[in-house]
């Protein structure tokens, strides 16, 4: 769910910078998306942190930085990878359809 909600609106902030006329370089969508993805994962756990507490099956955490290493790391890492791939993947895509139509022609 936070990998779908981070792509929808890095796309709609593409749209948007298509619409204005400015071309986003690789290096700002990879941080674009960084921000998205971390962001999403961490609303997305911050909830279950702070609500599951007063549970008596639920782990005592002594601080939300030991709640991160153990259960937020990994979804972070993962979006951290995304963030980078997903950006350079899309710039080698369309620079093979652009040479593809360009020769086709």
């Amino acid at each position: 769910l936070p990998l779908f909600i981070a792509i929808c609106v890095f796309h709609l902030i593409l749209t948007i910078c298509k619409w204005t006329n400015k071309q986003c370089t690789v290096t700002a969508q990879i941080v674009t998306l960084f921000i998205l993805f971390n962001l999403t994962v961490l609303l997305v756990h911050l909830p279950d942190f702070f609500r599951h507490q007063a549970e008596p099956h639920y782990t005592p955490y002594n601080s939300f930085s030991e709640y991160f290493i153990k259960n937020i790391f990994e979804g972070f890492i993962t979006a951290t990878i995304f963030s980078i791939v997903i950006p350079l993947l899309d710039n080698f895509i369309r620079k093979k359809v652009t040479r593809f139509d360009t020769a086709s022609t």
